[in-house]
């Protein structure tokens, strides 16, 4: 799920920060909905918590990635003004 990402990446830390908060947020509405709705309570939390950190660790790393991608424009922009300020 995370092949790609550095260990140390935005990307990761969000896909993993995502995974576990859409594992918990998914199962709440899955026994939730099999209280209210009726069902197995156990099977409906499991394929929440599933559906859920799937999702979750998705946006996190699409979310991380961006941080990524920011912090890397900015350190290419502070070291090409060091090198505009030793030319002068």
């Amino acid at each position: 799920m995370l092949s790609g990402c550095a260990s140390d990446s935005q990307a990761a830390k969000g896909a993993a920060e995502g995974a576990g908060t859409g594992a918990l947020a998914g199962a709440v509405s899955g026994m939730v909905g099999a209280l209210v709705l009726g069902g197995n309570v156990g099977d409906a939390a499991a394929r929440g918590a599933v559906y859920g950190a799937s999702s979750g660790a998705v946006v996190g790393s699409i979310s991380g990635s961006k941080r990524d991608k920011a912090a890397a424009q900015q350190k290419a922009d502070a070291n090409q003004r060091e090198l505009d300020e030793l030319r002068k």
